[in-house]
């Protein structure tokens, strides 16, 4: 995350970048100097306390922040200490604006609680439900998990909230040729909706932000001329009908469930998903997919000849619910679960 934010303030004139742990700061500056030797025009601070001590917190001088992250520790209740920062946070008294307030849980069960210590200004992030669903629409579409890689890290292209008024009541349709640097992927309504490629005749508000796809916000520029559109090269690839397809899943993890859920809903009837894992899973799905239906088979990921002589064989452990066979093949290696399971597979 520093490597980021260090890419990320290349384009300042200087930045700072404050970290308060319950560490040792000798150990903390020694590992980061070590994995990140140049922090370019950003100056990395740390500052040794406990985040969860309101005196330690203000070490780190939060009134002169432009915003401010609290991160989950390591361990099991990462997620308490989350909280707990959140509520110190949203009631101490600020000498001026609270400065934005990004958070992160690692649970999905306590996204709710984090959010309502953080207050409706701050922004928790759900780690686990990001990760499952980049995780599944990375599988779903071969070569998306480069675009994604593009956008969401700070090197090569970005994307930006940008206000335009010289495009207050044009559509979005003529806001899409209206930029020599800068691509619009959607609109950001001054109520905060987002809109992630409108439709054509969307009028662009006086107050609304469109959210652009460029290298850097300092080289997106409006075009002096509109482009000419040579309409007739336009052409319309066909549409093919989708099929159910089989996935094999290689390993079994806590996100595993919630990442074949969330493809049931995405796939059509008659898919199967295939886990092979040294144990069977002990979620029961079976009456919970409509789309999906689950095999198993005992297989060691780490075996090539475990691999090759079982994985590629999986038996259903409950029929398809329409019969069909699938005809799209797709693969997904995810981390095994680390605590063994009580029963035998």
């Amino acid at each position: 995350m520093i490597a980021e934010l260090v890419e990320a303030n290349q384009s300042e004139r200087r930045s700072c970048l404050v970290i308060l742990a319950d560490r040792d700061k000798v150990d903390m500056d020694d590992e980061i100097r070590r994995r990140i030797p140049d922090t370019g025009k950003t100056r990395v601070i740390f500052r040794s306390g406990s985040p969860l001590q309101r005196g330690d917190l203000e070490l780190v001088s939060p009134d002169t922040a432009k915003a401010i992250m609290v991160l989950p520790p390591v361990g099991s209740d990462g997620d308490v200490d989350v909280i707990k920062v959140l509520l110190l946070l949203n009631s101490r008294v600020w000498r001026g604006a609270r400065p934005h307030v990004v958070a992160a849980v690692q649970s999905s069960e306590n996204l709710a609680a984090a959010r309502l210590a953080a207050g409706e200004s701050a922004l928790v992030v759900d780690v686990d439900d990001i990760a499952v669903r980049l995780i599944v629409q990375s599988h779903r579409q071969s070569g998306l998990s480069t675009v994604f890689n593009e956008l969401l890290s700070f090197v090569g292209n970005e994307i930006y909230p940008w206000t335009e008024p010289l495009l207050a009541g044009s559509s979005y349709g003529e806001a899409l040729n209206a930029f020599e640097l800068g691509v619009p992927i959607g609109l950001h309504r001054e109520d905060g909706q987002v809109l992630v490629n409108p439709p054509m005749d969307t009028v662009i508000g006086r107050d609304d932000q469109l959210l652009m796809v460029a290298e850097d916000d300092l080289l997106i520029k409006v075009a002096a001329e509109r482009p000419t559109i040579v309409r007739s090269a336009i052409a319309t690839a066909d549409v093919l009908s989708p099929l159910p397809d089989r996935t094999l899943m290689i390993g079994w993890n806590p996100r595993a469930a919630e990442i074949v859920s969330l493809l049931d809903r995405l796939v059509r009837p008659g898919s199967v998903v295939d886990v092979a894992a040294p144990h069977r899973p002990r979620e029961d799905m079976s009456g919970q997919l409509e789309n999906l239906t689950i095999g198993y088979k005992h297989c060691d990921p780490v075996r090539r000849s475990s691999l090759e002589s079982r994985c590629t064989r999986c038996s259903p452990i409950s029929s398809t619910p329409t019969g069909r066979r699938s005809t799209s093949s797709r693969l997904r290696v995810i981390s095994c679960r680390a605590r063994r399971p009580t029963s035998p597979p």
